[in-house]
């Protein structure tokens, strides 16, 4: 029996379920999300603190974070909908392609960005299972040949 493949599926299976949770809480609730994911967003932002650079005109629109990160949250879950999708059809190598590329790219973006804000705590747990996530799937595909 192939316990990597196995123990894979289990993985994947859950990564959609939680990636579909996640994408949902954002649709939602976007500056909980935020909060929870590390990155805090001000819905109050003013011509006062705005970073240095922003033109004024910015100052009388309107703050797109709360919609920056809905629209954030609706791929996340469009991702954990294809995954949970290619489940049901048994693409396990489709599964281990997307989350090695979600694992490399993105975790490790999230951590980074995370630790430039000073969330060390946030950006060890997007790095750390994002990593582990990763190898898993490239070791399935590797053993599989997919890669």
């Amino acid at each position: 029996m192939d316990y990597l493949l196995t123990s894979f599926k289990g993985v994947g299976v859950t990564f959609g379920i939680l990636a579909v949770q996640t994408g949902v809480h954002a649709l939602w609730r976007p500056l909980s999300f935020a909060e929870n994911f590390g990155l805090p967003l001000n819905p109050k932002l003013s011509a006062q603190n705005r970073p240095r650079g922003e033109k004024d005109h910015a100052a009388k629109s309107v703050d797109f974070g709360p919609a920056y990160t809905t629209m954030m949250g609706a791929r996340q879950a469009g991702t954990g909908v294809i995954i949970l999708i290619f489940a049901s059809c048994g693409k396990w190598m489709e599964i281990a392609t997307v989350l090695s590329v979600v694992g490399l790219l993105c975790a490790t973006t999230d951590a980074y960005n995370l630790w430039k804000g000073g969330k060390n705590g946030h950006a060890r747990f997007h790095a750390l299972p994002g990593l582990a996530i990763a190898a898993h799937a490239l070791a399935v595909l590797y053993r599989n040949g997919g890669l």
